[in-house]
């Protein structure tokens, strides 16, 4: 018996790696030490991985500088399942970006430019189509203004609609 305790400690003195404490939790300022990755190397950015705080304040900065004067009283933004055009994809952040900005000015009667970041693709997307007629009209629009790889897209849509006022409900 004793022979069999002696080979699983063998083993595992064999197997574990140096520094492993045995009952002792391990320090906090033992992660203290690690040096930091070279600022030289990149390193992508996973937005999952990120605080909610950085976020909100990106969705912020989109509210101000949305046109204050078309929130009408008695009206309420809702997500709704809808079709939206994508007229670009790209794991180019930079060049997503140039071509929403392209797409706002060209598309100015159009409220809906929408800039998406999927894994790992930012997607640029037109409109908020409740229909698949109105996105397909949209799509030729786009077409026509020399978008050509323009495709229509399932996707949720924001839907303004009247607020329901909860004391003359039911």
């Amino acid at each position: 018996m004793n022979r069999i305790y002696l080979l699983v400690f063998i083993i595992t003195l064999v197997f574990l790696p140096p520094g492993t404490n045995f009952g002792q939790e391990a320090r906090e300022d033992s992660l203290l030490v690690q040096e930091p990755p070279s600022p030289k190397v990149h390193q992508p950015i996973d937005p999952l991985l990120l605080d909610d705080d950085i976020f909100e304040g990106i969705m912020e900065k989109k509210a101000e500088e949305q046109p204050q004067d078309t929130v009408e009283v008695g009206y309420e933004e809702r997500l709704v399942p809808g079709f939206r055009v994508q007229i670009f994809s790209s794991p180019d952040g930079d060049a997503a970006r140039e071509v929403e900005a392209e797409a706002s000015a060209t598309f100015q009667e159009l409220t809906g430019v929408y800039l998406e970041y999927d894994v790992p693709n930012y997607k640029v997307r037109l409109g908020d189509c409740e229909s698949w007629r109105d996105a397909e009209r949209l799509k030729e629009e786009a077409f026509e203004l020399g978008y050509t790889n323009a495709w229509v897209v399932r996707t949720q849509i924001i839907k303004r609609v009247k607020k329901t006022n909860p004391e003359t409900s039911g």
